[in-house]
């Protein structure tokens, strides 16, 4: 009996856990996990047939069992919705499978968008699938608070999901009323109007301090300046704002590339909005887009980021590690390394012959090959490595000639390494160099982690935006 007993709490036990996993589906298979939660709202259209809400969130939509459990697992890459008159926007999809069938999706369809998650329902009880529907035949427009509407992108859903669950989403959506007025347009019939509770009620605005334009940001070899903010109306998208921004930088272009430059990368409202893409639309021309921003934000902070080339002059001072010192040889056919400091588990490093530069967009006399290669015995001595030049991935050697206090010429590297848990690694680096080398310049190699992009912020007010 006592055994018994034992067995039974057993199996209680490992069916809880599994529940709780999302393994055990009662009356189905472990598709189920996809079973279709209850509607927060309903919306009648004219036709007889229904929209059933699942609710709104920001960023993304789960459905399903979206942590990996035990068993057969997949998961899946990346789609695309289509919306209003063909309009498409990008819309990143995570879908997991078990035993073939569909038991996770989470969709993404861009930072700070809302996301409703629905389904419509025919008059007959069917449910209509959105990779069947035909772009148009089912819009979701939101207020904007403003006067203005907001058309939603999608519906977008799994075309294998038998419930037929769909997503849409919205950019620049106002965000300090405490509901959100939508209204539902299906082709040929009366539009209906319908709210929700806005998810983002009760948000703070930010304490931003904003300053007169123009703004100006300088750094090493350049300068950025916000010279003027307008707010626009897009068709179909609301309002929008934009910048204006002048970049400068003292360094000639190398080739096609210049060394450092930069560009506009989003708009961040004070209550929350982030607008991080310039929407797409074929009926808008480009320099008339906007990032999407309701009228209920007051403050924005426009970004901007600055990137970092490979052929930037980057400052010999502060990089940690110089694997070689050479001269070149009097013909000009090689580098004749006079010493070589490797450490922090690299072995060896080896220099090809000097060659004529073949790269017909980067003006250069000459080019040679760069090749290091070594070994961590453990996870210690690796984390030290990185902790003194930095993330073994984001790796990439430098040239200085003769005592130069800045790095010359182009490198085009390529790492590969294996590592395991716990262990060290074994890695493997190689690329050419190109630029200019005469017989007798002195040689130095070094290894550093190039220079991450920065993101400047300019905070400009409302009342300070000129319009159209």
């Amino acid at each position: 009996m006592t055994v018994v007993i034992l067995v039974m709490m057993v199996l209680v036990a490992a069916g809880w856990w599994l529940a709780r996993a999302g393994l055990l589906v009662r009356g189905g298979p472990a598709g189920d996990v996809m079973a279709l939660k209850t509607p927060v709202a309903s919306v009648p259209l004219g036709d007889g047939s229904r929209i059933d809400i699942y609710g709104l969130a920001e960023d993304e939509w789960v459905d399903g069992v979206m942590s990996k459990p035990p068993g057969s697992w997949h998961m899946g890459a990346t789609g695309k919705s289509t919306s209003v008159d063909g309009d498409s926007d990008m819309l990143r999809t995570e879908r997991f499978t078990m035993g073939g069938k569909l038991a996770g999706v989470r969709y993404v369809p861009g930072e700070g968008r809302l996301v409703m998650s629905l389904r419509h329902v025919t008059r007959s009880g069917s449910a209509a699938s959105p990779a069947t529907m035909k772009p148009g035949s089912l819009v979701i427009r939101l207020s904007d608070g403003g006067g203005l509407s907001i058309d939603g992108s999608g519906p977008f859903g799994a075309g294998d999901d038998p419930q037929c669950r769909g997503i849409v989403s919205f950019a620049g959506w106002p965000r300090s009323g405490k509901e959100l007025v939508f209204q539902a347009e299906l082709k040929g019939q009366s539009t209906v109007e319908f709210r929700l509770p806005n998810p983002a009620t009760g948000s703070a605005p930010a304490s931003w301090t904003a300053a007169p334009l123009p703004q100006v940001r300088t750094g090493q070899h350049w300068e950025v300046r916000l010279v003027k903010a307008k707010e626009i109306t897009m068709a179909g998208k609301g309002k929008g704002v934009i910048g204006e921004f002048e970049f400068k930088s003292d360094l000639p272009e190398v080739g096609h590339f210049p060394p450092v430059g930069g560009s506009a990368a989003g708009v961040l409202g004070a209550l929350g909005t982030r607008s991080m893409d310039l929407p797409h639309d074929r009926r808008v021309a480009m320099d008339s887009l906007a990032y999407p921003m309701a009228p209920d934000e007051s403050s924005f902070k426009f970004l901007y980021r600055i990137r970092y080339d490979e052929h930037y002059p980057y400052p010999k001072r502060g990089i940690r590690v110089m694997l070689a010192e050479g001269v070149v040889s009097a013909d000009g056919k090689s580098i004749e390394i006079s010493s070589q400091n490797a450490r922090r588990g690299i072995k060896s490093m080896t220099v090809g012959p000097v060659s004529s530069a073949g790269k017909n967009w980067y003006p250069a006399s000459h080019q040679f090959s760069i090749s290091f290669e070594g070994s961590w015995k453990d996870g210690a001595e690796r984390s030290a490595a990185e902790v003194a030049i930095g993330p073994l991935d984001s790796w990439t050697p430098v040239v200085f000639l003769d005592d130069a206090g800045h790095s010359s010429g182009m490198i085009e590297f390529r790492g590969s390494g294996t590592s395991s848990v716990g262990s060290g690694a074994d890695f493997h680096w190689k690329g050419d160099w190109s630029g200019e080398l005469k017989p007798g310049m002195k040689v130095e190699i070094g290894v550093m982690v190039k220079w991450p992009d920065e993101v400047l912020e300019f905070v400009v007010d409302r009342a300070v935006l000129s319009k159209e």
